[in-house]
């Protein structure tokens, strides 16, 4: 009996265990939600849905673990099989992702894609993008160092909400972290200029320049400064075509107009040396030409 219980913890007694509850939850998924046909619906009841939290947290965390798993399992398919459907929504999928973090707070795939899916507005997603945030909120409350979900929210407020300006302070405030990636700095900063914000943006790259030795990084840092310094520039310039528009009634018809007009002293360039360009409206931008043209947001 000894050796029986010592060849079955070599060959991992634990995973069999755990491999085997899961089977047998899936099991039980596959009767609770079969497969789906076109044109047909499934009724979902995820394991342990009406266990309170108290009758929960008694269960042996690797328990939990196996039933998020199951519960994580019949989302993705209840997804799947809707979409194979050509369902219009996606009633229960939060309640799915919901359970299964509720189960398992760790699940790392059902609070980063599970999010995803029910931000994304119908056919594609359930068109719930506040939730989405919700469970977001909840794992980056949880886990602040992980970056990748902290972007995805931003993108989430960003794209779904229509709240940049909370993106990139979400962004900005994650990229403050002595452990924050190097790339994350860059989108924060990115994003930041974005919606307006020049100052934080260029605290941001900055920073970057003094904690990076990569070349490459450093070298992409310092393009960016000289964008947000172009950007400062064409609002001087700006203000110069509108008082020259309230002068004339008409806008300026090229830079020429401007300096006869005594408000320039020559057509003027960019802090990269490429002259700024003047659309027929008068209105002043940087030339496709340049190194600094493609700044977010212009």
């Amino acid at each position: 009996m000894r050796d029986l219980r010592t060849r079955f913890q070599r060959l991992g007694g634990g995973r069999l265990v755990s491999a085997g509850l899961s089977l047998v939850c899936l099991g039980m998924a596959a009767r609770t939600a079969p497969a789906a046909r076109p044109g047909t619906e499934f009724a979902v009841s995820p394991p342990g849905a009406y266990l309170g939290d108290g009758a929960i947290t008694a269960l042996p965390s690797a328990v939990r673990r196996v039933l998020a798993d199951t519960s994580w399992f019949l989302a993705v398919q209840y997804y799947g099989n809707r979409r194979l459907d050509g369902s219009s929504g996606f009633p229960d999928l939060g309640a799915l992702v919901e359970h299964a973090l509720r189960l398992d707070p760790g699940l790392r795939p059902a609070a980063l894609v599970g999010p995803l899916l029910l931000a994304e507005p119908p056919p594609l997603g359930a068109g719930e993008a506040e939730r989405a945030d919700a469970i977001l909120a909840g794992w980056v409350g949880r886990h602040p160092g992980d970056f990748d979900a902290v972007l995805i929210r931003s993108l989430l407020h960003t794209w779904h909400l229509q709240d940049p300006g909370t993106g990139a302070t979400l962004l900005e405030a994650a990229s403050a972290r002595d452990d924050a990636p190097p790339w994350l700095v860059a989108v924060a900063a990115r994003s930041l200029t974005g919606v307006g914000a020049r100052a934080p943006a260029r605290e941001l790259w900055r920073a970057l320049l003094e904690r990076t030795d990569d070349g490459r990084t450093r070298s992409n840092a310092r393009t960016h400064l000289l964008q947000l310094d172009a950007l400062d520039r064409l609002d001087e310039i700006s203000s110069l075509v509108r008082v020259y528009e309230r002068r004339s009634g008409h806008p300026p018809r090229g830079w020429e107009d401007l300096v006869a007009a005594g408000l320039l002293p020559e057509r003027p360039v960019d802090p990269a040396g490429i002259p700024f360009v003047l659309d027929g409206a008068g209105v002043p931008g940087i030339a496709p030409e340049s190194p600094l043209a493609g700044i977010p947001g212009r």
